[in-house]
């Protein structure tokens, strides 16, 4: 039964040295795990021995109630002819009942050892399975708690320190730009050339938009009237107009 004191003893002793030791929780638990399931491993072997043991002594009384009743059956036959033989025949099986009641009180405090430790073994595997379970839940608070402190350094963090860094940021590529800029002269006459000349292609294509969008009607009306040539002539006027506007702007 020292084994049984020893695994309770591990238990104990697990406990209390989770309750002193704050840091590495998991591994202090899993340490005590591995050692209840070794304890309780070995004491499963010694159960299955103790049964064996009574399953041998059970088989021994079987034998020796059977040689009772087959001593007893010879002395009655062999009496009315050898009545030595007869008396022989009643001590085997006197000897057979001494040793059928030795073997039962052995075998009764036997099956009470068998039941007391299959009810410890149980009582173990419970307790053991508990503390598995019960490791697993405080795994997985530990990781949620664990993330959920990480969301909250990077709240903090986006509440106090990222507007600051976005803005340094800002103002570290504002700087390089500015240089970048500096250290390349702008080109001024061939970008009024280049813009005239892009007004130029844009405003062509207005005007040809705007010859597009005229109504079937007036199209139709115009053409019978006056011909193409009365078409060109109208978009060279759009065409003139807008020049003229684009000079105005220009003299602004």
């Amino acid at each position: 039964m020292s084994i049984l004191n020893r695994i309770t003893a591990s238990f104990s002793a697990s406990v209390d040295k989770v309750v002193s030791q704050f840091e590495n929780h998991e591994a202090v638990i899993d340490a005590s795990i591995a050692d209840s399931r070794t304890l309780a491993a070995k004491a499963r072997v010694r159960s299955a021995g103790v049964v064996k043991d009574g399953d041998a002594m059970r088989r021994k009384l079987s034998e020796l109630q059977s040689m009772e009743l087959t001593w007893a059956e010879r002395a009655r036959v062999t009496a009315a002819v050898d009545e030595q033989k007869a008396l022989a025949c009643l001590q085997r099986r006197n000897t057979c009942r001494q040793q059928i009641t030795t073997l039962q009180e052995s075998l009764l405090r036997q099956e009470e050892a068998e039941l007391q430790l299959a009810t410890s073994l149980e009582k173990i595997e419970k307790r053991l399975a508990e503390v598995i379970q019960q490791r697993n839940a405080m795994r997985s608070r530990h990781s949620a708690a664990d993330a959920m402190l990480v969301l909250n350094d990077v709240d903090g963090m986006a509440n106090n320190n990222v507007d600051d860094m976005f803005e340094r940021w800002e103002v570290v590529l504002s700087e390089a730009e500015h240089r970048v800029g500096q250290g390349m002269p702008i080109d001024v006459l061939e970008r009024e050339y280049c813009q005239t000349e892009n007004d130029a292609l844009l405003r062509e294509e207005l005007v040809e938009l705007l010859g597009q969008n005229c109504t079937a009607g007036a199209e139709d009306s115009s053409s019978e009237e006056n011909g193409p040539a009365s078409s060109e002539g109208h978009k060279a006027n759009m065409y003139k107009s807008l020049e003229e506007g684009s000079s105005s702007k220009g003299d602004l």
